[in-house]
């Protein structure tokens, strides 16, 4: 979430679907503490968050991911190969 873009106050805050925070730190650490889904449709909570064991660029480098779809996570569902049916009775 860019706050006051373009401005000497713009800043970014980090947020699921409710409350915003100015860092990922503080963001995991509320949804933890307070139990709180972190997203309603879906009722999913953060019950044990644990750090990157290496930088982003590390895993960027090691799976080929450069940004744009799919990014670090891996192929989204939109850019992934279709699954070939099988051919029943062959």
């Amino acid at each position: 979430l860019l706050i006051q873009p373009e401005t000497v106050y713009e800043r970014v805050q980090y947020q699921f679907e409710d409350d915003a925070y100015d860092t990922v730190p503080d963001l995991i650490t509320f949804y933890v503490g307070s139990g709180k889904s972190i997203s309603a449709a879906s009722g999913a909570r953060i019950q044990f968050p644990c750090n990157r064991l290496y930088p982003l660029s590390f895993y960027a480098s090691k799976y080929g991911q450069h940004g744009g779809i799919g990014g670090i996570r891996g192929p989204s569902p939109l850019n992934s190969p279709s699954p070939v049916p099988s051919s029943p009775g062959f």
